[in-house]
């Protein structure tokens, strides 16, 4: 049997070939007799309405639940193998997923060498960047693992989005105390880091897109401390510069 996958920033109810087929939700005249419906909508399709040909979808959809200042939404279908529609979300979750116990394990042996051995601040920050890139990965897995009504999908974008500025700065604080920098050299590049952030941050639309470009923003100023400790022939610039690139 074929089946039929809505992704849409509201409820709705949906008709096949103007044949009613599945509700998402309660479609509602205001936020109060509107009950919001999972972001994503997977649904059976009628076997005698699937033959080979053209075919119409068409969606009542009220989106109460959204904030008011959101200017567009999303909204994407596919129409495929019911099975495989079922099982798309837990593959596309489960990948990232398998690292989750690397990041645990390096994060605590992170920890443990610097209360053992060196008390190098580097250590600490390495531990704490691991566990922030656990959480992101939690982040965006949720929508595999645990579907969730569509309102809780800006929610979920504004903590990736935030995961992401953290993992930045922390990728930057990493490099700044792993190489022999002085003061003045730590607070140039952090403060480049934040100043970069909070220009995409302002000036940029999306929160994907935003996400992407605040993580950017740390490779590039990690890279470039990298470099700066390269050009003052510190050890292991070479080798740390070389796995920014790659």
């Amino acid at each position: 049997p074929l089946g039929l996958l809505v992704s849409i920033l509201g409820s709705f109810d949906a008709y096949w070939d103007g044949v009613f087929i599945a509700s998402n939700g309660i479609v509602g005249q205001d936020k109060e007799s509107e009950t919001p419906g999972l972001i994503d909508k997977i649904m059976l399709l009628p076997q005698h309405l699937t033959q080979v040909g053209t075919h119409t979808l068409i969606l009542r959809v009220s989106a109460h639940h959204n904030s008011p200042t959101i200017e567009y939404g999303s909204f994407w279908s596919l129409v495929t193998n019911y099975e495989s529609l079922v099982q798309l979300p837990y593959k596309q979750a489960s990948r990232p997923m398998v690292m989750s116990g690397a990041l645990v394990l390096i994060a605590l042996y992170s920890l443990l060498v610097y209360f053992k051995s060196f008390r190098q601040p580097s250590y600490p920050i390495f531990s704490l960047l691991c566990l922030s890139i656990l959480a992101l990965t939690f982040a965006e897995s949720w929508r595999g693992l645990w579907s969730y009504t569509y309102d809780w999908q800006i929610p979920r974008l504004i903590v990736i989005l935030g995961l992401s500025c953290f993992i930045s700065l922390l990728l930057s604080l990493f490099f700044a105390w792993f190489f022999q920098l002085n003061r003045g050299e730590r607070i140039a590049w952090i403060s480049f880091t934040l100043l970069a952030q909070f220009s995409v941050i302002i000036w940029m639309d999306g929160y994907d897109n935003r996400s992407l470009y605040v993580f950017l923003i740390g490779v590039i100023s990690s890279s470039g401390i990298c470099l700066h400790a390269l050009i003052q022939q510190q050890e292991n610039a070479l080798l740390m510069l070389g796995g920014m690139l790659l």
